[in-house]
């Protein structure tokens, strides 16, 4: 075991062999002559570290140093552009060695900072002589670890530990830091219903150091209000500029904007469908017009600075923002990214929201602004097309531009009593686009088709269906007979049976169980996960997941599904106008008056939702959402459409996923791929 003794004579023996010119260079300049990156750590340069491709990572990362007067540093950022490689390993392998004192360095959760530890900070540490500064791993008592571990770097003069946001409060109680790194701060806590603000809390945790901390929030921005966002503002706002190589003047890299009725920016040209020339795409300088390819960019960014742009709330306040267009040569390129925008507005004038938001937050480094989104049951009627009930009309999905329906799903909502039951249910078919086609919805039990509320209140004038199978009048026989093993037929000649049913179990579970057991193959039971509580703006979920309940039991992020569903039947589109239907959009079928299907008592309940935001009481900003049924109304046939948006995410995850056991693939999971294996493998 070595010694303290050791240990210290080993830190100062390394420490006196450095010059003056060492002890006393800017981190930028000790990244540059000491760290060496190899293919493990980085895949665009391999070899001795370089600022040249990311020069507007040296200003950040030269805020660590003492002498320089940010205390505080916020950077919004686009999506992978170098900030963990470029600022947070050059900063905190500089501070070992050159300034020791006690660091933090925190990311999203424990797994991705065991990650960023073992990936990229450890190989890093390993290649230069600072990993004979710190301590090496020992086993104490109760088999705890200590030293050099991806949770913590012991070395002489302080310790660095590792973990994620949300463990903070844990390890700031057992000591001061003065280096702190939090990236991903758009995923942490707003506030502590306890302890109070997050971030003044964290400022209490350096109060030891006032004078020397430095603290770094990174991350990439998601739904305003955002945690970052809220940083940079209260910071000088400072934005990368490149000069123009056309005028000289100092501009900040834009995508395309009207500035006084002018096209600038990122601009580019299309084909009359929509699709991108990619030799046209260039920049147009916002001060003068003239425009550039970007193969001047490397050259350009060379010249690049910092330009705040606002005056801090405080002295020592520094906050950056950057997008995606500046980034090194080996990342996408203006052209990569012109096609994805075109992607994003192909087929829908507003854009597909889901890819907007995605572009604008991981490109453009910008957070996306939530609407409040609200449904109309008149305009829903506007997506009444000419084929029958009950017909899927897989020809007529050809000619809107959707390709051929590949998918039935079914959906059921429960209702009513045991004894005196109504099960609603609707029919779906799903396009290659993604693009879906209602082929026919009812009742079964107390509200049969065609009845009126009023004829159904006496019990005694009417015959009570029941949940149960062993009654002679029951949902679930109905359901068999007339609709699960029904066979529908398309527009085209095909025969087609539903591929998956999802049943609705927040109500009566135990029966619903019984039934999907008897068709494990078919159908899966269903419920709305913590139904009560709000969606944070902030949080990324999966859609749903299998629940320990029951291994035929899916709860479901229903909040985020709606939204999905929401976004879908707000798709505008004339199909008078020749144009493709956007990707997404709802069909339903011609109404059928006679058997009161699809008439403007199924689109009301449609349109009973509403997305409710949540206030924090502390910061008075939107903390949460959720949707709600404001008006208090039967929805019974909205569940049903979410419930069938659902079926068809489940059942494309698990094909996939047993597509790629039986083939020894690794396909990712994606609509697109789903569709290209069932063209394929029914020669459709």
């Amino acid at each position: 075991m070595i010694s303290e003794d050791n240990i210290q004579k080993t830190f100062c023996n390394i420490f006196g062999r450095l010059d003056f010119s060492d002890k006393s260079m800017l981190p930028s300049e000790f990244a540059e002559k000491h760290i060496v990156l190899d293919s493990s750590i980085s895949t665009l340069k391999q070899g001795r570290f370089s600022y040249d491709i990311t020069p507007y990572l040296k200003e950040v990362v030269d805020c660590t140093s003492p002498y320089h007067p940010a205390r505080i540093i916020a950077v919004m950022k686009a999506a992978q552009i170098g900030y963990s490689q470029g600022v947070i390993v050059p900063a905190i392998v500089w501070k070992i060695a050159n300034d020791p004192g006690n660091i933090v360095s925190l990311s999203a959760n424990a797994d991705l900072s065991k990650r960023f530890v073992e990936g990229r900070l450890d190989p890093v540490i390993q290649r230069c002589f600072v990993k004979d500064l710190i301590r090496p791993s020992v086993i104490r008592k109760r088999n705890a670890r200590t030293g050099d571990t991806s949770a913590s770097k012991e070395f002489a003069g302080g310790s660095a530990t590792f973990g994620g946001l949300q463990s903070f409060d844990k390890m700031g109680k057992q000591m001061s830091y003065a280096l702190g790194f939090y990236d991903d701060w758009e995923g942490a806590k707003i506030a502590d219903k306890d302890q109070g603000n997050t971030f003044e809390l964290l400022q209490q945790r350096f109060s030891s150091s006032a004078n020397t901390m430095k603290q770094f929030f990174i991350s990439t921005p998601e739904v305003r209000p955002s945690n970052i966002e809220n940083l940079y503002l209260m910071g000088d706002q400072r934005k990368w500029h490149i000069p123009c190589p056309v005028c000289g003047e100092y501009i900040e890299l834009l995508w395309s904007e009207e500035i006084d009725g002018e096209r600038v920016g990122i601009v580019f040209d299309t084909h009359d469908n929509g699709k991108l020339i990619p030799e046209t795409v260039r920049y147009k300088c916002q001060k003068c017009s003239g425009e550039f390819k970007e193969k001047h960019k490397y050259r350009i960014n060379l010249k690049g600075k910092w330009i705040p742009t606002a005056e801090p709330i405080e002295e020592g306040f520094y906050s950056y923002k950057i997008n995606a267009l500046c980034s090194a040569p080996g990342m996408y390129d203006w052209t990569a990214y012109a096609y994805r925008w075109c992607r994003i507005f192909m087929n829908n004038e507003k854009g597909d929201v889901g890819k907007l938001k995605v572009f604008k937050n991981l490109v453009l480094g910008e957070p996306w602004e939530e609407k409040r989104i609200t449904i109309n049951e008149t305009n829903l009627m506007s997506h009444t097309r000419g084929y029958e009930v009950g017909v899927v009309p897989s020809k007529l999905s050809e000619q809107d531009g959707n390709g051929k329906v590949i998918l039935l799903t079914m959906a059921a909502d429960m209702n009513g009593t045991e004894y005196d039951a109504r099960l609603d249910w609707e029919v779906m078919a799903h396009s290659v686009t993604g693009s879906v086609y209602s082929v026919d919805h009812g009742s079964i039990g107390t509200y049969q088709p065609g009845q009126k509320s009023k004829e159904l209140k006496n019990k005694g004038e009417r015959d009570l269906w029941s949940y149960h199978e062993e009654d002679d009048l029951n949902v679930w026989g109905y359901l068999e007979s007339e609709i699960m093993n029904r066979k529908f037929f398309t527009d085209d000649g095909r025969e087609m049976e539903i591929s998956q049913v999802m049943l609705d179990s927040g109500y009566m579970t135990q029966i619903v169980y019984a039934f999907v057991e008897k068709y494990p193959e078919l159908c899966l039971a269903v419920k709305g996960k913590d139904k009560d509580k709000y969606t944070k703006p902030t949080q990324d979920m999966k859609l749903f997941k299998v629940s320990r309940e029951h291994p035929l039991m899916y709860l479901l992020e229903v909040d985020k599904i709606k939204d999905m569903l929401s976004n879908m039947l707000n798709l505008d589109w004339n199909f008078n106008a020749d144009s493709p239907q956007p990707y997404g959009y709802v069909n339903y079928p011609t109404p059928n008056y006679q058997e009161s299907k699809y008439t403007i008592d199924y689109f009301k309940q449609l349109a009973v939702e509403d997305k409710e935001f949540q206030v924090d009481e502390q910061t008075g900003e939107t903390s949460g959402w959720k949707w709600i049924n404001s008006k208090k109304k039967a929805n019974h046939f909205w569940d049903c459409e979410v419930y069938n948006i659902a079926a068809r995410e489940v059942f494309m995850y698990n094909f996939i996923r047993e597509y790629n056991k039986i083939e020894k693939l690794n396909i990712e999971v994606t609509w697109y791929n789903f569709s290209r294996i069932i063209l394929d493998l029914f020669n459709l």
